[in-house]
């Protein structure tokens, strides 16, 4: 997860649980994948496992390892979060102008 060579994230709601969010960010170079799971509670989570379509009939499973722990990570991770936040309520600007006589 090194932020210099960063070059995209997306975030994406899980269903199940609701609230929590799904992190995957993609190295510059294509050489680095990594998911985490941020919850409702704040905490952020190393993803041991993801299952598109699975059996169960759910979308998408996530399964989750260790709590991120080491403080280098956690700022990060919180500094992704935050960039999200911002994105996030400047979409909301934009789509509420649209609609405003």
């Amino acid at each position: 997860m090194d932020k210099k060579e960063l070059s995209s994230i997306s975030w994406n709601e899980l269903r199940k649980p609701a609230g929590h969010l799904l992190v995957i960010g993609l190295a510059e170079d294509g050489s680095d994948l990594w998911k985490i799971v941020r919850r409702q509670d704040g905490t952020f989570w190393e993803v041991t496992a993801t299952v598109s379509f699975a059996p169960t009939g759910e979308t998408l499973r996530v399964e989750t390892g260790d709590q991120i722990l080491d403080a280098k990570k956690l700022a990060q991770c919180k500094e992704y979060y935050d960039q999200f936040q911002q994105k996030s309520a400047e979409n909301e600007r934009k789509n509420s102008s649209r609609f405003e006589l």
